[in-house]
């Protein structure tokens, strides 16, 4: 998923219109049924009032309440009622705090997966790191790579984390993964790899295709590496064919012991 950054400012502001549009009521009722329809129990500030689901006179609760009315839920349940109402522009900010809103629920989100605990439920929280690898927040995303980084290897993290990257302009993200993919390759799990790096040599952003191309040499092997020649030869002169061809002449060097 492709970040919000490039078009923040616009999108926060319709997000925040449609939100100003939109029954007020609606916002903790829809919430409370999702996470009683997930089997979470729901602490009294999150619980509808009877009649609640067809009123209209329920008041929206802002988002420093909101969050929380959050800390009572189990961490799981916590995090994925922020990411719907992220996902729906109604965690409680007003249309002109659209972007304040967008900003101050992706840091909640970041902290939460940082503080799961270390002991707790592994197949929960690689479950949770796939879950926010496609959220389209980098720093979101960068959290749950963290997090997936220090879970066991398995094939389902590395297949999110590769489609995210697939997706993804950010610079930032890719200088925090391309370790991580290192990590994982080294115990053969490296499936899509090879597509997604020469994608983003070919078409992805500028600065994440420069970080790639500088990174390039822990993923070039003698299967890949006519591919990636292929695709330094057709690239227009400048930073990124300069550090693509220096990656792959490193490799050449450490093939014939020089």
């Amino acid at each position: 998923m492709k970040p919000l950054w490039p078009a923040a400012a616009g999108l926060a502001v319709l997000a925040g219109l449609v939100a100003w549009l939109w029954p007020a009521a609606e916002d903790g009722v829809v919430m409370a049924q999702q996470l009683a329809a997930a089997g979470q129990d729901l602490p009294p500030a999150l619980t509808p009032p009877p009649g609640a689901a067809s009123s209209a006179t329920t008041e929206l609760v802002g988002l420093p309440v909101l969050l929380q009315q959050q800390q009572a839920l189990p961490p799981a349940a916590a995090l994925l009622a922020l990411k719907r109402c992220y996902l729906a522009d109604r965690c409680g900010g007003t249309p002109s705090e659209g972007l304040e809103t967008h900003f101050a629920v992706s840091k909640a989100i970041s902290e939460r997966l940082t503080a799961l605990p270390a002991n707790g439920d592994v197949a929960e929280q690689a479950a949770l790191a796939r879950e926010f690898l496609a959220f389209p927040d980098g720093h979101v995303q960068a959290a749950a790579l963290a997090l997936a980084a220090r879970l066991p290897q398995d094939t389902a993290t590395v297949n999110a984390t590769v489609t995210a990257l697939a997706d993804s302009y950010d610079q930032l993200l890719f200088r925090k993964a391309l370790p991580v993919l290192q990590q994982w390759q080294a115990v053969g799990l490296s499936s899509g790899y090879d597509d997604m790096l020469a994608t983003t040599l070919q078409t992805g952003g500028i600065h994440a295709a420069q970080v790639v191309a500088e990174n390039l040499l822990p993923f070039v092997n003698d299967a890949n590496i006519g591919r990636y020649e292929a695709l330094a030869q057709g690239m227009q002169p400048g930073a990124r064919a300069t550090a693509l061809r220096q990656s792959l002449r490193d490799y050449r060097l450490l093939k014939t012991g020089g």
